[in-house]
């Protein structure tokens, strides 16, 4: 190798002497700082770092009753499109499938994401209202949307007569919050007179075997009520979590098939079938609220549909925190209202929301400019819904995200969402409400357990332990009306592997901090 001049090599000297500090500036810098931070700094920084959990995603079925429907579904799409959820639609007739398959293509945004599927004519076709081929097509569209939409957590059946009271991120906002497994159904155990005009009576529905029938037939035989299981009825309008309907439809349990093969003569079978199927479960029947997030409103006595809103109902429906309002007819003049005040979209137009990147200035589009999907932009709205969900929730525990305490609300109120499927102690439901454990646990007073303080014992007795927590501060402290959550308590703590003293030591610290002696 050719050896450098002396000036040469003064000159590559030089100039390496010049670059040492810049190179060993960032080393030495590091250095200090991984020497100054504490040891659990890096792992701190790297939780802070964590991108956000994505909203969860909605899955809808939209319905048409008959001809003629496609323009109010049309509209109805465009109120309810966001490109973070998936839809199905079901028409009966041709044109109208037709019809809308087109206008699915013309759109930019559901063309993009793919996330709007009309039924085929196998898929959905005529239905009777009264007999049990709505509730097939139901069941049959909940598997389409299982097998060719995957993520979404929950299930949301409409017809084209509903119309939404508030745009698609306040509604994924606020249910980004709640436990994914909640159901949102109306259901009771008092059936009243739907035993002998629904219940009891055998029917045929011909629209099986024949797709123009939709007439039910009712036989002048009557049957026995049943004594294997407990039937529920309710709002046929249902808010059902992903896991309750992989149960109906793929269940390891023979009870959907079995209610499925006895709902077929049942009249009305969409308003009893997933109501006595999750009330007589022992895996989902603490997993019910009830209520089916809709705004209706009924004559005075009530009949058999409610009414007809118009603007006279405007006000009732904005305050009611509903996400969803029924029924409407064709082109009512409330529904330029609801565009207007409560959800922002102009004529012809999807309802804006996050995803929407453009400007509305000038009367423009703003959905023009498709942004990322999962970007949600709540509007004030938003805490009207927050509000229901809390009234329909108390008395609840409460989880905050980056809270390590579990918030137990104390309410004096009645509990609202006690279940009725069944008598015995329903556990307490945990809600992971993010960042609001502080507020929700100064409302009636609120009992604070740490988790960290629980072991490996007194974990799985957690929900019993709160459960009597709770009754006794319901009850005032009373232990005669809380001796059946008492002996699950000890039952409990008796029967799990360890060491039984460190549950017991636990649940009395907790007691001390309501002022309780020891009772373990």
């Amino acid at each position: 190798m050719r050896k450098l001049p002396p000036a040469h090599r003064l000159r590559w000297m030089r100039a390496l002497l010049l670059a040492l500090p810049l190179v060993s500036l960032p080393i030495l810098y590091a250095a200090l700082g991984a020497a100054r931070s504490p040891p659990g700094r890096p792992q701190q920084q790297q939780q802070q770092r964590r991108p956000p959990e994505p909203p969860p995603r909605l899955a809808y079925l939209i319905t048409g009753a008959g001809p003629g429907d496609g323009p109010r579904i049309r509209r109805l799409l465009r109120a309810l499109y966001h490109p973070w959820n998936c839809y199905l639609v079901g028409v009966p007739g041709e044109d109208d499938r037709a019809d809308l398959e087109a206008f699915v293509r013309g759109q930019e945004a559901p063309r993009r994401y793919g996330n709007v599927r009309v039924a085929d004519a196998g898929e959905w076709g005529a239905v009777s209202r009264r007999g049990p081929t709505e509730l097939a097509a139901t069941l049959h569209a909940a598997a389409v949307l299982l097998r060719e939409f995957e993520g979404w957590s929950w299930f949301i059946n409409l017809s084209a007569s509903d119309y939404p009271l508030m745009p698609q991120d306040d509604i994924l906002h606020i249910f980004s919050y709640i436990p994914r497994d909640l159901n949102f159904i109306d259901h009771t155990s008092s059936i009243g007179w739907k035993e002998y005009q629904r219940a009891r009576p055998i029917i045929v529905d011909p629209a099986l075997q024949v797709p123009n029938k939709t007439e039910v037939i009712t036989t002048k035989e009557k049957r026995s009520l049943p004594s294997a299981f407990k039937i529920f009825v309710g709002s046929s309008w249902v808010v059902l979590s992903r896991s309750f309907l992989e149960f109906c439809l793929l269940g390891w349990d023979n009870l959907p098939r079995t209610l499925l093969m006895y709902f077929t003569n049942f009249l009305s079978s969409s308003e009893g079938y997933f109501h006595t199927v999750i009330c007589n479960s022992e895996y989902y029947q603490n997993t019910t609220i009830n209520s089916d997030l809709r705004f209706m409103a009924w004559d005075n006595p009530p009949l058999t549909h409610p009414v007809n809103l118009t603007t006279e109902h405007f006000d009732s429906m904005a305050n009611s925190g509903a996400p969803f309002a029924h029924s409407f007819t064709n082109d009512s003049p409330v529904l330029d209202m609801i565009d207007t005040k409560l959800l922002g979209r102009a004529p012809d137009r999807f309802t804006p929301g996050g995803w929407c990147l453009g400007s509305s200035v000038g009367g423009k589009d703003p959905c023009t400019f498709i942004g990322r999907s999962f970007v949600l932009w709540p509007t004030k709205g938003s805490a009207k819904l927050e509000k229901l969900l809390l009234k329909l929730l108390e008395p609840v525990v409460f989880r905050g995200q980056n809270v390590d305490e579990i918030v137990l609300i104390v309410a004096a109120v009645g509990i609202q969402n006690s279940s009725k499927c069944r008598n015995a102690v329903k556990p307490v439901t945990v809600l992971q409400y993010k960042g609001r454990s502080s507020r929700m646990g100064r409302k009636a007073g609120a009992l604070y357990i740490n988790p960290k303080k629980f072991g490996a014992v007194a974990k799985p007795c957690m929900v019993e332990m709160v459960a009597f927590l709770n009754c006794l501060a319901l009850n005032k402290q009373e232990d005669d009306k809380c001796v059946r959550q008492k002996d699950l308590l000890v039952m409990c703590t008796q029967t799990q592997k360890g060491k039984p003293k460190n549950a017991a030591k636990t649940i009395n610290y907790h007691l001390q901090r309501l002022g309780r002696d020891k009772f373990l």
